[in-house]
């Protein structure tokens, strides 16, 4: 009985430990995003609010200036088939100077497929789905501050 909750209190500590080090810290989790006629962007707006980041949009107002977390996303169809599958790959940099650059830190990258469900051929609904899929490995934002 013993050895069980031993074994029971060294698994959780284990599991709560590795949920943790699944966690980004950033001062504001203000991620600034450029406007596009995409009608994906409402979606991936409200999957980074559900992540805990504050998208903010790109203005004359509010530029990227250094230290800035900035996030984009590509939406790709790729062809050969008659129920067309979805690629969207995201990203969310640092920027190192003002404006951003070509070498900005990448803080996230990840990209992934959607064949399924095909309900239409051009596969909007792949595409909305594989965004999502993406944010299920995105870590949550987290203030410093906050425990």
């Amino acid at each position: 009985m013993i050895l069980k909750f031993i074994l029971i209190a060294l698994m959780a500590n284990t599991l709560s430990a590795q949920e943790a080090e699944f966690l980004f810290r950033h001062p504001t989790c203000e991620v600034k995003i450029s406007s596009q006629e995409d009608r994906l962007q409402a979606l991936f707006i409200s999957k980074l609010k559900e992540r805990g980041y504050q998208a903010v949009l790109l203005s004359n107002e509010r530029p990227l200036l250094e230290g800035d977390l900035y996030a984009s996303f590509k939406r790709e169809h790729l062809d050969g088939k008659i129920f067309k599958e979805c690629k969207i790959e995201i990203s969310i940099k640092q920027a190192l100077r003002n404006l951003g650059g070509p070498n900005d830190e990448e803080v996230f990258t990840h990209s992934t497929v959607r064949g399924l469900p095909r309900i239409t051929f051009k596969g909007h609904e792949r595409c909305s789905r594989a965004l999502k899929d993406v944010f299920v490995h995105l870590p949550p934002c987290q203030h410093p501050s906050r425990p």
